[in-house]
This record gives C-alpha cells, sequence and structure tokens, in this order.
C-alpha cells in the first residue's frame, strides 16, 4: 500500500523533461505544458502566480488568450493521471502537489547529501542531458528564464554531486563513481573539475584508456574556451 505521502509520478528534468509513472512516459503532449511543470518543479516554492505563468509562456498573445492557454495547460495536466491532484490551483496561483511528483533533480540532490553512492549511480545513470534540453525557443520569456536557470541548475547540482564523489572516492565503488561521472559529462561535458576527479577515478581504477580520452576532451575544451577569450582581442589588434 502506498503512503499517501509518497509520491507516486516522477518528473525527469535532465535531457527531455518527461513525467512518469511506475516508470511509464504519462507526459503532457504540449511542450508548453512540460515547461510549465519544469517551472513551478524548481520555484523555491514549486508555486507561482497565474499571471507570471501566463506572461512567460504566452506573452505573443492577450491577457484573456494567455490566461486560456493556461487553463488548457492546466487541464492537460490534469488528464495525465487520476487519483489525487497534480497541481493545487486558485483563483491565483498555481502549485505542484509535492505529495504527488517528485523530480529526478530532487532525488540526486538526496542521495548526493546522504552519500548514498550506489542510489547516487543509478540516478545518474538515467541523466542523458542538461536541464530541460528540449523546452528551448519556447518563448522569449521562458527562454530567457530557461538559459540563466540551467546555468544555475547546473552548477548547483555538479557542486553537490561532486562533493559527495571526492569525499567518498577512497570507499565508493569505482563502477559507481565511473557511472556517476557519466551523468555529469551528460550535464556539463567540458567542466575542469568533472574531467579532473575523473582521471583520478580513472587513474584508481587502472584505466588507462579512459583516463587518456578524458585528458584529450579535456585538453580540446580548454583550447575552446582560450580561443573564444583571445578572438576579439586578436581582432582588434588586426585591426587597421
Amino acid at each position: 500500500m502506498i503512503d499517501a505521502g509518497t509520491p507516486t509520478l516522477l518528473l525527469r528534468l535532465f535531457g527531455e523533461v518527461r513525467l512518469c509513472e511506475a516508470g511509464k512516459d504519462i507526459s503532457p503532449r504540449s511542450r508548453k505544458t512540460r515547461a510549465l511543470l519544469a517551472y513551478l518543479s524548481v520555484m523555491p516554492s514549486q508555486s507561482a502566480a497565474r499571471y507570471r505563468l501566463a506572461d512567460l509562456l504566452w506573452s505573443d498573445r492577450a491577457d484573456e488568450q494567455a490566461r486560456g492557454s493556461l487553463r488548457q495547460a492546466i487541464a492537460e495536466v490534469r488528464r495525465c493521471a487520476s487519483g489525487s491532484p497534480m497541481l493545487f490551483v486558485d483563483r491565483d496561483r498555481v502549485t505542484i502537489n509535492l505529495c504527488r511528483i517528485t523530480t529526478d533533480l530532487y532525488e540526486i540532490e538526496s542521495a548526493a547529501t546522504a552519500r548514498n553512492m550506489p542510489e547516487l549511480a543509478r540516478l545518474m545513470a538515467r541523466v542523458n542531458g542538461g536541464f530541460g534540453d528540449d523546452l528551448n525557443d519556447l518563448a522569449a520569456g521562458y527562454d530567457e528564464w530557461l538559459s540563466i536557470e540551467r546555468t544555475h541548475l547546473h552548477e548547483a547540482i555538479t557542486a553537490i554531486v561532486l562533493k559527495a564523489a571526492t569525499e567518498t572516492l577512497e570507499r565508493a565503488d569505482p563502477g559507481d563513481l565511473k557511472m556517476i561521472l557519466r551523468g555529469l559529462d551528460q550535464i556539463d561535458p567540458w567542466n575542469e573539475e568533472i574531467a579532473r576527479l575523473g582521471m583520478r577515478i580513472d587513474r584508481l581504477v587502472d584505466d588507462r584508456a579512459s583516463l587518456h580520452r578524458r585528458f584529450k576532451r579535456l585538453e580540446e575544451g580548454l583550447g575552446r574556451e582560450f580561443e573564444q577569450f583571445h578572438r576579439p582581442r586578436r581582432a582588434q589588434c588586426l585591426q587597421p
């Protein structure tokens, strides 16, 4: 029997945003409806004003049309699964029901904080991209928010997971650590800290082929950053 307070739905935020129940994809078809869920899930109170959601996702429409589109998105969420509501909705606000929905982000943070490395490895194995990879180019306001939030979230989750992996390096299962690093690579493939920890793990398990590949990728990434940084200066120097 499922505890009434135990979430039965999982919202996957890394890679393509997907809503799942018992491993089955029950996601809304509309990208904007999935974007609505992603936005609410990372808000501090998992809640937002209705006018804010309408303006964020449907700013190209008149106010009444935007509010109507928001109502349609809420209705689409409600049709995804029966049982207790996924969203609490009143005249002013929309809020995710945390007793019904959890996220892969929350699960990863919890496992990393608890230093539960086998569980963290299992969760990171499912990561197949960055935050909301399929939600680009929806609306100007949402695109701006997504770009900022993606950078912030990537930095935060990378720091939490790297800290857990570093502190358990000598006692954790090397296979779990490599799976965790694989997930981090999906989130931020050119991150120098991730690459350096990966090389430490490769040396620990004497995986020279992986060590070489990781070093070459780090070298390429640093070379690209150097090129991007110095290109404008070179252009200025070449101007007559």
